[in-house]
Formats: C-alpha cells, structure tokens, sequence
C-alpha cells in the first residue's frame, strides 16, 4: 500500500489493496460497521465480485486505525463510500472522493459514475456530480445515479458538435472510433454488424467498455444484431463469452436476411448521440461522430424495427448451455 499525499494533522488517506490481508481487514471493519452495521444492507449484497478488482482506498486515523473507505472499480464506477460515525464532518469523505477522482484522471477515464444515497446527493454535486435518471431503492435505501466528467491533460473533456462527422479510412480507425464511442455511453449501446467483424468488435478495449456499459445500471442494455452467426459462433468471439455471462444485460439476435427494408449497411449507436455507420463490410470509408442526434435517431428507428423482427440464434443458445 502507498500514500497519496492527502493528510491532515488527524487523518490521512492511503491506497489499499484487497489481496493484502491487513488492507482487506481495514476494509472490511468500515464496511462492515457503517454499512452492514448502521445500514443494515444484507452481508450478501454488500461484497461482490467487483471488489478484488478495484481500486481501493482507506482513510487512517493517527494510530492507524481505519475510519473510511472508498473503491474505484474497472466498470468506472465510485462506490462503498463510507466513514464511520465518530469521524463524519471532518472532512474524510472529501479527502476519500477526491483520492479516488484522481485514480480515475490517471487511468485515463473520461467519467464516473456512482450510485448516491439521496442524503448524499449535495456532496457529490460539490464535486461535479450530475443526477441521472429517476430515484430508486437499492437495498431498501433511496439512490439517484450520478455522473461526473474526469478532466485529463489527453483527452480534454468536452461534446462534440454534429459538424464534427469524420470518414475513416482504415479497419483500425474504424476500432478506434468504436471504442471511444463505447467509452462514452452511459446506459445503452446498439451494434448492428454483418457477422460480429473481430478486427472491429473482438478487442479488449472494446469489450471492457461493452462490459462498462452493461454493469452501468438499473435498465442498461446492450444489443448486438448481426446478419451471420457462424463466424461468431465458430471462432469464439468474445462479444458472445460477455452475452454468455451477462445474458441480463448484453443480448445477440440475428436478423432475418430476407426482411424487406434491409440495406447493405453496419451502424453502433450510443445513448448520447455518437454515430459509427459502416457502408460496406471492410469497414473502410466509415461515417463517424461522437455527437450527431439527428442521424442517431433514424439509425435507432432502423435498429429498433429489425430488433423487434429478429431472434435469439438457436447455435449461439446452444453454446450459451
């Protein structure tokens, strides 16, 4: 574990790492105490399969003793914010969201997100957190989501304007854009793909985001039409090991080749606009922008008609079993 550098004469704020035991001690006693404890939020929701992957921080009294605790995970999200009660309005909390804010800017994420207590909502707004979407429970507690933008001196922050349509040339620009169209959805992505093309979607960049994306919340989806199953299905692309473990969340379907209305075409839409249109299947030529609402929602008009038409494929069930 290591120091960050944010200290006061009665705390200090240090990054924890869950496979080490006393790390994971530490944690476990503010998680346990505040949320546990005080919240009474069931043991079994409480740990989950996010946490030996995150980033986790700990705020230390004088003596060592832990008083808070907070974790960055690689779904980009903030969470398990806590501090124990006899150290609440001194500050902790701050010191804990900003160390983790700044984790996010040096692994170069362009956002967070986080689940907020509604309690909570005005401290997070105190450090650019916007609400999203309608309140909800989650174990048995009223949440609202919240959103903030991570400034990096890489990759400014800022929204593209629809005259910023670019055309690619190559099958490697053409992922690239793909990703960075991923990376800033919030809640829903469209791929509609002649045959799940592995030099375009079979990347983990891209499917850490895809994975992003579906883990982002209460309704996330993501869709994926194709026209051709078989090379999917043959050469054990990765899109259907994620549909295979989150079939909640991330759904394949192959649409009917014979549907009238059906153009030569492959499109990936996001839920803030972002457009990748593919005239033809080398991926050349490609049509982009990470902010075009016009164009979006007639491709999401196409997408949702051939959704409603199209079904699961029986040889990728099969494969899920």
């Amino acid at each position: 574990m290591m120091g960050t550098g944010i200290e006061d004469a009665a705390f200090h704020i240090e990054l924890a790492d869950w496979s080490n035991a006393k790390d994971l001690a530490r944690l476990r006693a503010v998680r346990d105490e505040v949320f546990i404890g005080e919240q009474r939020v069931p043991a079994e929701l409480e740990w989950d399969e996010l946490d030996a992957g995150s980033q986790h921080v700990l705020a230390l009294d004088g003596g060592g003793r832990p008083v808070g605790c907070g974790r960055l995970t690689v779904i980009r999200t903030i969470g398990r914010m806590a501090v124990v009660a006899g150290w609440r309005g001194r500050g902790v909390g701050a010191a804990i969201l900003r160390t983790l804010m700044e984790q996010a800017r040096v692994r170069g994420m362009l956002s967070v997100t986080l689940h907020a207590q509604t309690h909570a909502l005005a401290f997070y707004r105190g450090f650019g957190f916007v609400a999203e979407g309608a309140e909800y429970l989650e174990a048995g507690i009223p949440h609202q989501d919240m959103r903030a933008s991570i400034a990096t001196p890489d990759a400014p922050d800022r929204t593209p304007t629809p005259a910023e349509r670019s055309v690619l040339q190559t099958i490697d620009e053409a992922a690239a854009f793909l990703e960075r169209l991923a990376a800033q959805a919030r809640h829903h992505l469209a791929i509609f793909s002649f045959d799940g093309d592995p030099a375009l979607l079979d990347r983990p960049t891209l499917l850490s985001e895809v994975r992003r994306v579906a883990m982002s919340g209460r309704g996330a989806t993501v869709r994926i039409l194709l026209r051709d199953t078989t090379r999917m299905a043959r050469d054990g692309h990765r899109l259907l090991e994620l549909a295979r473990r989150l079939p909640s969340f991330v759904e394949i379907r192959r649409v009917d080749v014979d549907e009238s209305g059906l153009d030569d075409d492959a499109f990936a839409l996001d839920d803030v606009g972002g457009v990748y249109w593919q005239p033809r299947a080398d991926g050349a030529h490609s049509e982009v922008s990470l902010h075009d609402p016009q164009r979006s929602a007639a491709l999401a008009t196409r997408f949702e008609h051939h959704w409603q038409r199209a079904q699961p494929d029986p040889g990728l069930r099969r494969l899920a079993l």
